[in-house]
């Protein structure tokens, strides 16, 4: 979870779409990312890498599971 709080106004790492960075059974990385109505496979290792470093970023910006659920609770007591 990415609460505006956190100061994630504008763009994040994120803003493109949902990315899922598979491993191989080689042992290859490869990023599959959802952007609109169409999905690309990126598999330029040189690409791959910058997507992997934007996926750690969106993980350092985002919520713990325990924090993730105290901001909902939270938020589900403020519309009461």
């Amino acid at each position: 979870m990415l609460p505006l709080e956190r100061g994630l106004r504008g763009t994040y790492a994120g803003a493109c779409g949902p990315m899922h960075l598979v491993e191989t059974k080689d042992h290859e990385h490869v990023v599959y990312l959802e952007v609109e109505d169409q999905g690309i496979l990126v598999s330029d290792p040189a690409e791959v890498s910058q997507l992997a470093h934007r996926y750690a970023r969106i993980r350092s910006q985002a919520l713990s599971p325990d924090e993730s659920l105290a901001f909902i609770e939270r938020l589900a007591g403020e519309e009461r």
